[in-house]
């Protein structure tokens, strides 16, 4: 993904939004954020130019997969899920077909 590329960071914990955010900025990209994922459809909405979405598996409201799928619907842009308490990084590149990567990352507690 290009520099200066637009991405989502959606995730109802604002301390981790906010690390996410200035780890992304200081790497030049350009970040919005979202605290549920109803806010996260209404941004999309309003900001086509996002490339693609960080965003928290388990939230209030519509959950990040119920996020996904409603995404998918329209639209084929990537998505990179965190979820703290299993400290698991999941990639879904192709949520149709059930394809997941895990990747473990030890540095979130």
């Amino acid at each position: 993904m290009e520099k200066n590329a637009s991405i989502l960071v959606v995730d109802d914990d604002k301390e981790i939004a906010d690390l996410v955010e200035i780890y992304l900025v200081n790497d030049g990209y350009q970040v919005l954020k979202a605290s549920d994922g109803e806010q996260c459809l209404q941004t999309l909405k309003e900001h086509p130019e996002v490339r693609m979405l960080i965003l928290d598996i388990m939230m209030p409201g519509i959950d990040g997969l119920e996020v996904c799928r409603e995404i998918r619907k329209t639209s084929n842009i990537r998505f990179l899920f965190c979820q703290r308490r299993q400290k698991i990084w999941i990639r879904l590149s192709d949520l149709e077909r059930e394809r997941m990567i895990i990747l473990r990352n030890r540095s979130i507690h």
